[in-house]
């Protein structure tokens, strides 16, 4: 799997932040702790959700709704579910 995702940030179909937040978030050890570690402080920093889907009372989006995207775009990408 590292062969391949070397190879979507060669040929630009991630970008560097993308591919540090898949190791990060994505697989490893300790993504657990990590992913709940950013739940944590996101909940605390944040205004009150107006729904269990995270949408913002002022519209913005939810930080780790984009880390779950970018995590589940990658994945699709490594698996070939998406055309490169």
């Amino acid at each position: 799997m590292q062969v391949k995702l070397i190879q979507l940030l060669k040929k630009d179909h991630i970008n560097k932040d993308q591919y540090d937040l898949f190791l990060l978030f994505g697989q490893g050890l300790g993504s657990e702790f990590l992913k709940n570690q950013l739940f944590h402080s996101i909940m605390e920093e944040t205004p009150i959700p107006t729904e269990s889907g995270f949408a913002w009372i002022d519209g913005r989006r939810s930080v780790w709704r984009d880390i779950q995207h970018t995590i589940t775009h990658i994945n699709q990408l490594l698996e070939g579910e998406i055309d490169e």
